[in-house]
């Protein structure tokens, strides 16, 4: 998804990186659901209200998924393993999130 070999100019950074965080949210999208699906097996949880689910389930989407997903990242290659095998690159994700969200990974 990083553009290699050429440089993109000013101008063209933005929309890349906007073009990227699609894809990403696209490929994401799958874990999403298994988020959900986890969640909904919690006990009581379907107890609570639909808008305390959301909240929940959005404010602890990324914690949760990176506990679920910590066995597909590989800190040698520095990749990670998304559903159906695509793999994403740190180098990637440090061009489309800030590196200070990156550096956990």
């Amino acid at each position: 998804m990083v553009p290699a070999g050429r440089d993109l100019g000013p101008e063209k950074v933005d929309e890349h990186r906007l073009r990227m965080h699609e894809t990403l949210s696209h490929l994401l999208a799958p874990h999403i659901q298994q988020v959900v699906e986890f969640a909904k097996r919690i006990p009581d949880f379907g107890q609570l209200g639909q808008p305390d689910q959301l909240v929940l389930i959005k404010t602890g989407f990324f914690e949760v998924w990176l506990t679920q997903a910590a066995r597909l990242i590989s800190m040698q290659d520095r990749l990670i393993t998304l559903c159906e095998g695509r793999q994403i690159a740190k180098q990637e994700l440090d061009f489309v999130y800030s590196m200070q969200f990156t550096t956990v990974y």
